[in-house]
């Protein structure tokens, strides 16, 4: 059995839903289940646990996973990714600046002192959605922006403002992503778009987009180079995101909970959308094929004895606390948010920060 342990948040990758659609064989095999859940039990199942969502844990919910995944790793169980000794985002980045892989810097936005190479864009560290902000291109604008970013609810403590690193190879940014399921490197996506944050919604969705696309989960081409970075980061499972400059990988971030894909759910689309699923059908099958074969490569078979295992109380409530606090903010976030973009509050923003820049000397 694999014990998949998530943010209790819901952001669990999508794993339930995969289970139901591209990886019903593995029903049976995959038990997700939530940190807090695991954090009550007295016994830990045995097999092999996967610690995902280690970036979103709490201080003291690390501290409670870590002593859990010690406990796994002393009777023997088979674990992917350490809560404390796994590279996160901000760790990866500069470590990978730090041995001249990556050719950009990122700094926490509490550290911000101006001295970047412009242009920069500011991005959330906890969060996989991509940008906050465009391209900064100068010290005064990335000011203005992180001012912003207050008067949205964001804490600069969880802000990272990153140097752009240019990708674009006649025009087009390609972003490229791959998991690791334990010791298996598996090419997942190759996206191509004129817009330098590549996502989904931005990617162009053609013939040779498909094509290109199928070569890349095919060929699986700089799976030894992945494979370091994995190892760098101590992570066994999560989905790395990557580009190119001058055929040298760029990294941007390893997600360990990343989504996996519903499949073949039945989701309304346009035209064009059905067109391009049905071009990638036969590589994202072949992709999840071999996602499948990975798991059961790591699945322990037979019988496995219970772990007893105990935990601080003084943990247990202290996380409780931190998980309710991270809620609240998460809900003021997204109420600033929505009323920052009424037309009278845009403009009393603006008004606000010009002030504020005033202030500080801006």
């Amino acid at each position: 059995m694999i014990y998949f342990a998530v943010d209790s948040s819901g952001k669990t990758g999508g794993m339930e839903r995969y289970l139901a659609n591209r990886g019903v064989a593995l029903g049976g095999h995959i038990t997700p289940i939530v940190y807090e859940d695991v954090f009550q039990l007295g016994e830990l199942p045995g097999g092999t646990w996967i610690f995902s969502s280690i970036d979103l844990l709490t201080p003291s919910a690390r501290r409670m996973a870590a002593h859990v995944h010690q406990r796994l790793r002393e009777t023997g169980h088979l674990t992917l990714n350490d809560p404390v000794h796994s590279l996160r985002r901000y760790e990866l980045l500069t470590a990978l600046y730090d041995a001249g892989v990556n050719e950009f810097r990122a700094v926490r936005a509490s550290d911000y002192r101006g001295d970047l190479r412009f242009p920069v864009f500011v991005r959330n560290d906890l969060r996989h959605d991509g940008n906050l902000s465009g391209l900064l291109h100068s010290d005064r604008d990335v000011r203005r922006e992180l001012l912003s970013a207050r008067f949205r609810g964001h804490a600069l403590d969880q802000l990272l403002v990153v140097e752009f690193c240019d990708l674009s190879q006649d025009g087009w940014f390609r972003k490229y992503s791959a998991f690791r399921i334990g010791d298996r490197i598996l090419g997942r996506h190759a996206q191509s778009s004129r817009h330098w944050m590549v996502k989904s919604d931005t990617g162009v969705r053609t013939d040779w987009a498909a094509e290109f696309e199928r070569q890349y989960i095919d060929e699986n081409p700089h799976a030894a180079q992945l494979a370091y970075f994995f190892d760098l980061a101590n992570i066994q499972y999560g989905r790395i995101d990557y580009g190119l400059r001058n055929g040298r990988v760029q990294l941007w971030e390893i997600n360990t909970t990343p989504t996996i894909g519903a499949g073949s759910s039945a989701k309304k689309r346009s035209a064009e959308d059905e067109r391009y699923r049905e071009l990638r059908e036969p590589a994202v099958r072949g992709f999840h094929e071999r996602f499948r074969d990975a798991f059961f490569s790591i699945d322990e078979q037979g019988p496995a004895p219970a772990v007893p295992i105990t935990l601080d109380p003084v943990l247990r409530e202290s996380a409780q606390h931190e998980q309710a606090a991270l809620r609240q903010r998460a809900v003021r976030v997204k109420r600033l948010h929505r009323l920052a973009q009424h037309p009278a509050l845009v403009q009393l923003r603006r008004s606000v920060e010009t002030v504020l820049r005033k202030v500080v000397g801006r």
